[in-house]
């Protein structure tokens, strides 16, 4: 994915994690969002779940940023 959406999706990620580089951002599983990857300065790969509204989503299993919703550590 690119473009506007993109932009938004990806500063919306490294908002929910703090801080970092967001890298490709793609349509959630569902095709009704967004996910991408944030990459933080100590390397830490966390993946982040965004709903149409670039808000981050939180479901089961989820754990979000780094202490919120939508993504997990790995």
């Amino acid at each position: 994915m690119t473009g506007d959406a993109a932009a938004k999706a990806k500063a919306a990620g490294v908002k929910s994690v703090g801080s970092g580089t967001a890298g490709a951002v793609n349509n959630d599983m569902t095709g009704r969002g967004f996910e991408t990857t944030v990459t933080t300065s100590d390397g830490t790969k966390v993946e982040v779940h965004l709903d149409s509204s670039y808000q981050v989503m939180q479901g089961p299993g989820d754990h979000g940023g780094p202490d919120g919703p939508g993504g997990f550590r790995g």
